[in-house]
């Protein structure tokens, strides 16, 4: 009997202790990365878009194409102007000529899933490469194509041109959901403004 009575406050103290556990917050993989991205910058490539002059640093020039409607224009010019922290060391200015720009933005319409993609030219004239994270070298060119219709209907058009500038800058997609690069734009929490991350990794790129 004595011994019964041991396995049963045994397994009582058992099934306690498991339900204070069920009790404590739990922490999520994503929410453990969100942290880490909060304490500095993240992991990337050192490959950045050019300056007119070759230069890693100086002026980026940015068109918009007018075959944009004009609300979308407008949310165009404030969703890259979010990157616009460097000061002179890396700065985005708008021009009215695609001649020797360095980002283009023009509408274009995607296949089923995508709602934005950059493309990336490494020589003048040369074959642009889809995705800016297979990108290995420097390079002169970014086109950004935005399915406006996708984008306006998903009222997302200013979440996807921050996200998709990123790219053309030279960030890759991260793990961290609270990051403009996070690699799902679609999700509840992905934020649709650089965080202070992002532009520390900016930081890195153009230093």
């Amino acid at each position: 009997m004595k011994k019964y009575k041991k396995y049963v406050i045994f397994g009582t103290v058992v099934n306690l202790v498991f339900y204070l556990l069920s009790l404590a917050p739990r922490v999520s993989a994503a929410q453990c990365q969100d942290f880490t991205c909060s304490l500095g910058y993240h992991t990337y490539h050192d490959h950045y878009l050019k300056s007119s002059d070759g230069s890693r640093q100086g002026e980026k020039k940015v068109y918009i194409s007018p075959d944009f409607r004009d609300h979308s224009i407008s949310i165009i010019r404030s969703a890259w102007k979010e990157w616009n922290y460097l000061g002179e060391r890396m700065k985005l200015v708008e021009v009215k000529k695609k001649e020797n720009c360095r980002i283009y933005f023009v509408p274009k319409t995607l296949e089923k899933n995508t709602y934005g993609q950059a493309m990336i030219r490494l020589k003048k004239d040369g074959p642009l490469y889809s995705y800016v994270d297979d990108i290995t070298q420097n390079y002169i060119y970014a086109r950004i194509q935005l399915d406006e219709y996708k984008c306006n209907l998903k009222s997302n058009l200013f979440k996807i041109a921050v996200h998709e500038t990123g790219h053309a800058l030279g960030l890759t997609h991260v793990s961290c959901r609270s990051s403009a690069m996070y690699t799902y734009w679609n999700d509840s929490l992905a934020t649709n403004k650089p965080t202070a991350s992002d532009i520390s990794t900016l930081a890195h790129i153009y230093k």
